[in-house]
């Protein structure tokens, strides 16, 4: 690579990063908000089946029961996301507005009558999103990226067992569904040029 071409990387990288940050940020700061007002803006989180709640597919996700829970979803949702930012801010943001309806449907209409909450259901849409998109591609950028997804979080199948009740696995399994149903559209599998003899 040429100096000009280094630079360049190094800058879009940067963007990428701060991009992120700005978005752990945001949610960094409603967690502190719930935090203080003793998780009062709980009362957003999604009950299924409860036609007034359906909006709350959007609220869900910025909301967690406690500081324990938004740590573990926070950190693997950064790292995630950044790496899924090198399909490109529009990919990502794509991939994120459609998993957070997708999820927050399925979960609204098949999962357990209790509150559900949190960001592993994105954390799980970026892993399928990400661990699928390079084998569709077939470039060894995004094949090296779905290689670290799955030695840095391939522990996140367990999740999708329904082994403890105090996690939403609905919103795991739903999330993980659409992150794949996202790599499948949005990323198309390279056509070799063939050559027709008559």
């Amino acid at each position: 690579m040429t100096p000009r071409k280094i630079f360049n990387f190094k800058q879009t990288l940067s963007k990428q990063f701060r991009f992120v940050l700005i978005i752990a940020a945001v949610l960094l700061s409603i967690e502190l908000l719930n935090l203080l007002t003793l998780r009062s803006l709980n009362v957003l989180a999604l009950i299924p089946r409860e036609i007034t709640r359906l909006p709350l597919i959007i609220t869900a996700p910025l909301l967690h029961k406690d500081t324990w829970h938004f740590a573990s979803n926070i950190i693997p949702f950064t790292i995630l996301s950044f790496l899924a930012m090198q399909y490109g801010k529009k990919t990502y943001l794509t991939v994120l507005l459609s998993s957070t309806l997708a999820t927050g449907f399925g979960v609204w209409l098949f999962a357990r009558g209790i509150p559900h909450m949190g960001l592993n259901g994105l954390v799980y849409a970026l892993f399928g999103f990400l661990l699928v998109s390079g084998i569709r591609t077939r470039q060894i950028k995004h094949l090296a990226i779905s290689l670290i997804t799955l030695l840095g979080w391939g522990g996140l199948v367990f999740g999708l067992l329904p082994i403890n009740a105090y996690i939403s696995w609905e919103s795991n399994i739903f999330g993980v569904l659409s992150g794949i149903a996202c790599a499948m559209i949005l990323q198309q599998i390279p056509i070799k040029n063939v050559t027709v003899e008559m």
